[in-house]
């Protein structure tokens, strides 16, 4: 007997599952998402199985922007929390734009002046409340 109505393909509900079928739907191979990823097919192919329940949520980033999907999605699939904030300005940015610390840190202090020129007072943990090092 079918779990499934007729014309309704059946909901990935594994990490392993929903991989495969966003994997296949863009029509990519485990050896071409592999490449792109930075990661070796056959640890894709395992998570795909369900060997890997729990890959590092870098690795979940890659697959998510490769396969275009939200990684929120594949964090909520795999039973990672997802953060209910945002993280703070300099940890942003060093790790959304690869910036180095002290980069960070001076971004951080031009957009507290460019804040205070328009007003804005934002109490966050970089605001301009604290002072950048």
């Amino acid at each position: 007997m079918k779990n499934q109505r007729r014309g309704q393909e059946k909901e990935p509900v594994t990490l392993g599952q929903f991989l495969r079928y966003e994997r296949q739907r863009l029509g990519l191979s485990l050896r071409q998402l592999s490449s792109q990823v930075g990661v070796h097919a056959s640890y894709l192919g395992r998570i795909e199985t369900g060997d890997y329940k729990q890959p590092t949520a870098e690795v979940l980033q890659k697959i998510a922007a490769v396969l275009g999907v939200s990684y929120a999605d594949l964090f909520a699939v795999t039973g990672y929390r997802i953060p209910e904030e945002l993280p703070s300005f300099v940890p942003y940015l060093r790790s959304r734009y690869n910036v180095s610390e002290e980069d960070a840190r001076r971004l951080a202090r031009y957009f507290r002046r460019l804040r205070n020129s328009h007003g804005t007072d934002i109490n966050e943990s970089d605001g301009p409340n604290r002072r950048a090092a």
